[in-house]
């Protein structure tokens, strides 16, 4: 094989065809960025762990328990006590995903309308007697 003046035809691929002195004449590409040069990272910050009531939890596993069994009795008792209806277990289910696992239409519902009186209490619509004045006092919102 004759040797071209002036190139180099080494073995590695990506410096066939360039001539020694055009290697010479290219900057040197950085190889990576100074110590100076990186960002400084702040530690990520981590949201702070909720306090669990102890009791509140109780009566949110209840719930989803009553739910699961399709017992409705309980289910409206724990609402009218103020239970959170979105509260989620470890999975991450509500009481109304674990009626739904378990195909309890009674339960569903039961926690529909709940979820419904709830929302109506917020906007202050409920009717004015006496059994939706002991739901507006247990849920807090009273006018």
């Amino acid at each position: 094989m004759k040797k071209a003046a002036g190139m180099n035809f080494g073995v590695r691929f990506y410096r066939r065809g360039i001539t020694k002195t055009a290697v010479k004449e290219q900057e040197p590409q950085d190889k990576g960025m100074a110590v100076n040069d990186i960002p400084e990272q702040k530690p990520e910050q981590v949201p702070p762990t909720p306090v669990l009531n102890p009791a509140k939890a109780a009566k949110e596993k209840m719930l989803r328990d009553a739910a699961m069994s399709g017992d409705c009795y309980i289910i409206r008792t724990l609402v009218m006590e103020g239970v959170d209806l979105d509260a989620r277990d470890v999975q991450g289910r509500t009481a109304l995903n674990i009626a739904t696992q378990y195909n309890q239409a009674q339960s569903i519902k039961t926690l529909l309308a709940a979820r419904e009186m709830r929302r109506m209490a917020k906007l202050g619509d409920l009717p004015d007697t006496n059994f939706f004045r002991k739901f507006k006092a247990k849920t807090g919102n009273e006018r």
